[in-house]
């Protein structure tokens, strides 16, 4: 019943529960490396003044594009992930000014929809492929040195921490950094429930 506002990869069309939704034009034309992530950018600085929306999605596909025609070395990337890093600076000073004072404070998850090789490619089972970064920002996880996670292990961990059903067909596991503010008692029965799939 939360208002989820969307923009970016337009695959999205096919959830159609969004308050409101800017899908790319064509997000399959993969030599676009910037008119996308731009108008996504431009939704972004449009609804951190709305604020009327419970759950943000941004999905960005510059960097990725960059990754499939070239490579993971390409002298596009560190252009692009400064693009993304200035996303995120913004994203982050706007929760620092809702969050202050805040029991309930706002999280920023950031992550990518799935591995790549190095080559560009990806569908394979290597840890590249098969393992997404993973941050979080604005919450009381536990620290751990690794950052990459198995990404089917995403939609099980998120579900678990906004109190939503697991979903059916997912066979992901939960992510024990984000459970610290989860009762130990609480935390056995969802192992419990995880292994029982």
């Amino acid at each position: 019943g939360d208002k989820i506002v969307f923009a970016g990869d337009d695959t999205w069309k096919m959830f159609p529960h969004f308050y409101r939704m800017y899908a790319n034009q064509d997000s399959l034309f993969v030599n676009d490396f910037y008119e996308g992530d731009l108008n996504i950018t431009n939704t972004l600085t449009y609804e951190l003044k709305q604020l009327d929306w419970k759950l943000m999605i941004l999905h960005y596909l510059g960097l990725d594009h960059v990754g499939h025609v070239f490579n993971a070395h390409h002298e596009l990337v560190p252009q692009k992930m400064k693009e993304m890093d200035d996303v995120v600076k913004m994203i982050h000073f706007k929760l620092k000014q809702l969050n202050k004072g805040k029991r309930n404070k706002s999280l920023l998850f950031l992550t990518s929809d799935h591995g790549m090789r190095d080559a560009g490619g990806h569908s394979g089972n290597s840890f590249h492929e098969t393992h997404i970064p993973l941050f979080m920002i604005g919450c009381d996880c536990e620290s751990n040195n690794e950052t990459f996670y198995n990404q089917i292990d995403f939609a099980t961990s998120f579900s678990i921490i906004n109190g939503l059903p697991l979903p059916k067909s997912s066979i992901g596991s939960i992510i024990p950094e984000l459970l610290i503010d989860i009762e130990p008692l609480k935390k056995l029965d969802l192992f419990k429930i995880i292994n029982q799939r």
